[in-house]
């Protein structure tokens, strides 16, 4: 939304801009929270790891995120850092437990299955970059005008949505298109 608002030639002032991203940090962790969701009943149909597990994590990275924010006082810019590496290393996690998926049960996939899992790849490997990519310039601004970096990167932005979509198109192909169990 910033993007397309700098982008249309319209003031924005930072301060307006945080009940904006307040909504985006709560709407990227319910995302998270459902892709994983997704991923994770390719390994497991037990309730812990798709249900509560996922809750857990939720819950603690919200309260580590704000303890440190108004308690340590740590400033935004590094709460991001924290956050994106933290998203980084679970999706590698799921782009490691995807391939050794694929690689054990190739046999037992259909081919739109398999197909699925390597779209998914492809998105998390663009989701990374385009990430990295918005991540990197951001930190090229003083940490109070980080959001210039935000709606300075349009092409980004493409990248993010283009892995998304694959990351839903390889998690609903394979999903639904499951051998039947025996």
């Amino acid at each position: 939304m910033p993007t397309i608002l700098a982008a249309s030639g319209v003031e924005i002032m930072a301060y307006k801009l945080i009940p904006f991203y307040l909504f985006a940090f709560v709407a990227f962790i319910i995302a998270y929270l459902l892709f994983y969701r997704g991923a994770i009943q390719l390994f497991t149909e037990k309730k812990f790891w798709i249900n509560t597990f996922p809750i857990l994590v939720f819950i603690f990275f919200a309260a580590s995120t704000f303890a440190l924010h108004f308690i340590a006082e740590i400033q935004t810019t590094s709460l991001i850092t924290v956050s994106k590496v933290f998203s980084y290393s679970i999706i590698l996690f799921f782009i490691a437990a995807t391939i050794t998926f694929l690689a054990r049960k190739s046999a037992s996939l259909v081919p739109i299955g398999k197909a699925g899992i390597i779209i998914m790849n492809i998105g998390w490997i663009l989701f990374l970059i385009s990430d990295f990519s918005l991540l990197r310039s951001m930190l090229i601004y003083p940490r109070d005008f980080w959001f210039i970096a935000l709606i300075s990167e349009p092409a980004t932005y493409l990248g993010l949505t283009i892995a998304h979509l694959l990351i839903l198109l390889g998690i609903v192909l394979n999903i639904y298109h499951k051998e039947p169990k025996a």
